[in-house]
């Protein structure tokens, strides 16, 4: 029996009906389609460089100009994630960034999967042209 479950027991009236409008709320939220989408479009594939570390679960696209990671995805049960690093973004306004300090040292394969499942960009399209471009980073 969850926390939420044990909790309800006690309640009774407004309150009970509202705790169950709650877990019935969340139950949508964590089934729901992904309120975000990313379409990414680049357009000098030979300027980006991929780079998977040891476990193989996500790539990094790296700026061959500049070095900078400014995506990474992670293909789950054949459907594709993303984060975006908002630091190599121009015109971005540091007073919108909500930051704080994570670590996922030790975390096993399962659980790094479902918190990317949980929290990263889940409608995700990728393009490329050959179009070679001056582009800056």
């Amino acid at each position: 029996m969850s926390q939420d479950t044990n909790h309800t027991a006690r309640l009774a009236g407004h309150a009970l009906r509202n705790a169950h409008l709650r877990e019935r709320a969340l139950e949508r939220a964590r089934s729901a389609e992904p309120l975000s989408r990313l379409v990414v479009t680049i357009r000098d594939p030979a300027l980006v460089s991929k780079y998977a570390f040891g476990t193989r679960t996500a790539t990094f696209h790296i700026c061959s100009r500049c070095g900078a990671v400014p995506l990474v995805t992670s293909e789950i049960a054949k459907h594709l994630y993303a984060v975006v690093n908002v630091n190599v973004l121009e015109n971005v306004d540091p007073a919108w960034m909500r930051r704080g300090s994570a670590n996922f040292e030790g975390e096993d394969i399962a659980s790094r999967l479902a918190r990317r499942k949980r929290n990263w960009i889940g409608d995700v399209r990728i393009t490329e042209t050959a179009v070679s471009s001056r582009a800056t980073c």
